[in-house]
Formats: structure tokens, C-alpha cells, sequence
């Protein structure tokens, strides 16, 4: 983005002025997010230096700087050092997100059992709505045959000897994503891959260690059997699956564990 395109958008005295009625740094920031949103822009893209915003908005430095310290914090823009440096795009996301909401979870005494409890209703809507796209004809064939393709992948990957806690929680983790994927929602998705990111990076010391041999097994299986569930186009069936295989994970999580369902989200 050039501050000419920055400048392109049409008259900005309403905006200044409904800036000057709020808080001013916040209106600031609200102005860069819509401008981000509005012209599609990918992390590491650059944004007008600190000079040409407060040129624009035609206020001063401090407030340009509060503006974009409120939105380095959410991990929408980075602030890069040294010469070329200045404003650009973050590396927005899940996990992002996800640290964010841990602060308001903390806050409200969320434990570890309510986060796993949540995903255990949004994992069985996901794989739902994917088998309801596949009904409907409109699903992506290429993404439904790298959900199968993953699902044996992971199957395969169970009896690898030394297989890390991380790459064990990847496998899974990956299988998950695809099944979202194939019936995307913005809203859904940042909401269950962030609440997943909580609980997943809080048990990922267990990792593998965590479930037995036969529960590692059983778990992967899970997986086959959602996915040609999916693939069929049976939402019922892909629905109770995923339910009954979150539940199943859940369960030897905290039988191994019992002290981590009752430990409160705290934002790490």
C-alpha cells in the first residue's frame, strides 16, 4: 500500500471528525483494521509510515503511535526496526487469537474442562457441515480426497516408533483443519482451530504419551470412519463420529491427567 492508495479513499473529514468525537488513538486503529480488511492485505505487507498517517489524519505522532501499540498488541500490524522499517500487515490467526482469548478465559475462570467441552460441540458441527457440502454436491473434490488421504496418513503414522509429542498432535491437528475446510465459515473456524490451539498447546507436553497404544490406535481409526462419513455425504453419521471420537480423547486425556480439567486457562 502507497500513501497515495492510503489517500485514495474518498474524503476522510467525516472520519476525522467521528475520530475527535471518540477516543482518538482508537479510531485511529478501527480506520487501519476496515483499510486492511478493504484492500485484502496479506501479513508483511507495509503500511504508511507513522509521518504520512499522522499527515492524514492530521494529528500527532503519539496518537498515530498509541493507535498502532493497541493493534501490535492484537498481533494485527508489526512494527519493524531499523532502516526500511516502520508499520506492516502481522501474522494474523488462530493462535493469535487464541492468546487473546485466553486473557477474558482467565479472567472468567474458564478451566481446562470448559475449553475441552466447547471443542467437543464445535468439532462434531464442522464435520457435519463438511458432509452436508459433499450432499450438496458443492464440496471441493481435491479437499475431500486430502481428508481421506490424511485419515489413512495418520492411521499409518500411529505405529511409528519415537513419534514426537508435537508431531503426534500435528497429525491430528491436520485432519482437523481439512475438515473444516472443506465447508469453510470465517467465524466458526477462527473460533474452533483457536479454542483447539488452547487446549492442544497445553497438553502437547503429553502429546503421544498421553493415550495408550490401543487409544492411539482407536483414535486414528476415528478419523477413517469420519471421513468416509464425509465423504458419503452423511452428515448424522459424521456428526456422531466426531462427537463420540471427542469424547473418546477427552476421556484418556483426563484419566491420565486428572488434575488438568480442573486447572483454570491461564494466558501464556
Amino acid at each position: 500500500m502507497t500513501v497515495d492508495d492510503w489517500r485514495a479513499d474518498g474524503p476522510r473529514q467525516e472520519l476525522v471528525a467521528r475520530i475527535r468525537r471518540g477516543k482518538l488513538s482508537l479510531g485511529i486503529a478501527q480506520d487501519i483494521v476496515r483499510r486492511i480488511a478493504l484492500d485484502q492485505l496479506s501479513a508483511g505487507s507495509p503500511l504508511p509510515t507513522e509521518q504520512a498517517m499522522a499527515a492524514e489524519f492530521g494529528v500527532g505522532r503519539a496518537s498515530i503511535r498509541e493507535a498502532l501499540r493497541v493493534l501490535e498488541l492484537q498481533g494485527i500490524v508489526e512494527i519493524r526496526r531499523g532502516n526500511g522499517g516502520g508499520p506492516v500487515v502481522g501474522h494474523r490467526g488462530p493462535q493469535r487469537f487464541g492468546e487473546t482469548m485466553t486473557m477474558h478465559l482467565q479472567l472468567a475462570h474458564a478451566t481446562m474442562r470448559d475449553v475441552n467441552e466447547s471443542m467437543i460441540y464445535l468439532e462434531p458441527l464442522a464435520a457435519e457441515r463438511a458432509a452436508l457440502r459433499v450432499r450438496e454436491g458443492s464440496a471441493d473434490p481435491h479437499l475431500v480426497a486430502q481428508m481421506v488421504e490424511e485419515s489413512r496418513r495418520g492411521m499409518a503414522r500411529v505405529t511409528e516408533q519415537n513419534l514426537s509429542s508435537h508431531d503426534y498432535v500435528d497429525s491430528g491437528s491436520r485432519f482437523h483443519i481439512v475438515v473444516r475446510d472443506i465447508c469453510p465459515n470465517p467465524a466458526l473456524d477462527l473460533l474452533t482451530e483457536s479454542v483447539s490451539h488452547i487446549f492442544s498447546s497445553r497438553t502437547a507436553q503429553g502429546g503421544a504419551n498421553l493415550f495408550s497404544d490401543m487409544t492411539r490406535t482407536r483414535l486414528h481409526f476415528d478419523h477413517i470412519r469420519i471421513a468416509d462419513a464425509i465423504e458419503a455425504g452423511d452428515p448424522d453419521a459424521a456428526r456422531e463420529l466426531m462427537r463420540e471420537h471427542m469424547t473418546t480423547a477427552s476421556q484418556a486425556i483426563f484419566e491420565v491427567a486428572p488434575d488438568l480439567a480442573d486447572n483454570l486457562v491461564d494466558w501464556q
